[in-house]
């Protein structure tokens, strides 16, 4: 049966619990409390949980129970409890406020499809996440009939958002670690860049303003999403040159200035 005792050398002021542990030995261990009331529920609580230790019915969420309220008797903040879909949508919503809205969106797609390949498994603590989870839905994205680098780009936001996890003791390991990436060799080697044909068709497809958007991308390299946020401003037509940040290194607040190009200029 567990009790509480004070420690009979008068060494310290705090009530003592004396029970079961979890591999059947006798524990003598401080509550951190010289309050008698908070020390017997403490006490009761930590037996109880050893007790269902014993019979392999204890829980993740009953141990972080009784730490949290250990730790609330302490003064101490409680321990974070994040499900798998919870940590993954902290970490999205960290890398929007720091990165911006375009990355969010872009890791957003990935991290959403991870958490409804885990199904139900999502509102389990993130520690659940295996190294098997992480393979399934990298090969459930490629059953999918995406390409390579859009599959590893998946596997490498849901490896840094678990990565993330590990500092911060939600996990020990990363299990995206032990998950190889697939081999892209064979998708570089069939791109290719559009011919001249091809872009005359795409532009007599085209109609209103998409028409300079291939244009922009034909002779001045630009992305069609940059090409559409382009502005009067952004065009000098006095030297000859369009200045623009690109979208896919914004972060680095990096402006780029290209030459407007004959064919552009006549258009």
């Amino acid at each position: 049966m567990a009790s509480i005792h004070k420690d009979p050398r008068g060494k310290s002021p705090f009530w003592y619990a004396a029970y079961y542990g979890g591999d059947g030995s006798r524990k003598f261990k401080s509550t951190k409390t010289s309050n008698r009331k908070e020390a017997l529920k403490i006490c009761a609580e930590w037996s109880e949980a050893s007790e269902k230790a014993r019979a392999r019915t204890l829980t993740t969420a009953q141990v972080r129970k009784v730490f949290n309220e250990i730790l609330d008797n302490a003064g101490d903040d409680p321990l974070e409890n994040f499900t798998v879909a919870e940590w993954m949508r902290e970490w999205i919503a960290g890398k929007t406020a720091s990165r911006g809205n375009k990355t969010g969106g872009r890791y957003g797609k990935p991290i959403e499809d991870f958490i409804e390949h885990m199904g139900t498994r999502a509102d389990l603590p993130v520690r659940a996440v295996t190294t098997k989870d992480v393979r399934a839905f990298r090969d459930a994205q490629a059953k999918l009939g995406k390409s390579p680098v859009t599959v590893n780009l998946a596997h490498k936001v849901v490896a840094s958002a678990l990565m993330a996890a590990k500092p911060q003791g939600y996990i020990g390991a990363n299990p995206a670690s032990g998950v190889d990436y697939l081999p892209t060799h064979a998708d570089k080697t069939h791109k290719e860049t559009f011919t001249a044909e091809e872009i005359s068709a795409i532009y007599t497809a085209a109609t209103g303003d998409w028409k300079g958007v291939v244009l922009l991308g034909a002779f001045a390299g630009m992305r069609f999403g940059d090409a559409l946020r382009l502005r009067w401003g952004d065009v000098d037509l006095q030297a000859g040159s369009i200045t623009y940040t690109p979208s896919k290194t914004a972060r680095l607040e990096k402006r780029l200035t290209v030459p407007i190009h004959t064919e552009l200029e006549a258009c």
